[in-house]
């Protein structure tokens, strides 16, 4: 439920959270806050002229009012089950193991399709396999939920450099500061991709903005994405 809250606050008329938390609400044994959430989907559908999801929603709305009310799951298992594949999934991704970490996240989606995080963490996994593209979606989804989701424009910053799109590269780095102006990874895209295009002047200023923010920074983006954009080219 936390998710679906949180998305409603970045997003007020998030159709789809109000549908996906009243179905959660009604599996938690809350029946009048499901069919709450549900009529309120419906209005957001209507108004944004999406006749065919309110249609549905008013379907789910009527046979939740003739069902009987579910026996409430344990919410706290599944809140700690779900902590403990994005753990896991996030440990597996520092270890290297990113097939694992992504069955993790996989998982976890399955029980929250509406977690950004995830969805970034899962987007720099498959980055890490040299999966552009489906990083660039994945990092897509976190940022439709959460479009102040910093990290997730670092991360498909690099992906489009390793596409050779540089940019969008630029694009998402920028747009990452402006979340988080001491976002490395931010400062490390741009860095790298300003020394590919000869701007060695910025470049400089860049490494020296990362060296301030983040001494530290994981040097996998950079390395990856070196690795992934020579891949690319000799596909081209």
């Amino acid at each position: 439920l936390e998710d679906f809250n949180q998305a409603l606050k970045i997003n007020p008329n998030y159709a789809e959270a109000f549908s996906d938390r009243g179905i959660c609400r009604f599996q938690l044994g809350d029946k009048s806050g499901a069919i709450e959430d549900l009529q309120l989907a419906s209005k957001l559908f209507i108004n944004q002229g999406n006749i065919a999801e309110y249609q549905k929603t008013l379907e789910k709305i009527r046979e939740l009012n003739d069902s009987q009310t579910v026996k409430p799951q344990s919410s706290n298992e599944v809140q700690l089950n779900a902590k403990q594949l994005y753990q896991q999934g996030v440990a597996k991704t520092k270890q290297g193991n990113y097939e694992e970490a992504i069955a993790n996240f996989d998982q976890l989606l399955q029980q929250n399709h509406n977690n950004a995080d995830a969805y970034f963490h899962r987007g720099f996994a498959h980055f890490c396999l040299g999966k552009n593209q489906t990083a660039i979606e994945d990092c897509n989804r976190a940022i439709s939920i959460d479009p102040n989701q910093a990290d997730a424009y670092s991360c498909r910053a690099f992906a489009h450099f390793s596409l050779e799109q540089y940019k969008n590269t630029v694009q998402d780095c920028n747009r990452a500061l402006q979340i988080n102006p001491d976002n490395g990874g931010a400062y490390l895209g741009l860095a790298v991709v300003r020394s590919f295009l000869g701007v060695h002047q910025k470049a400089l200023e860049n490494f020296k903005q990362l060296r301030r923010v983040a001494p530290n920074l994981d040097s996998r983006y950079c390395n990856q994405a070196l690795k992934n954009r020579s891949a690319f080219s000799l596909q081209s």
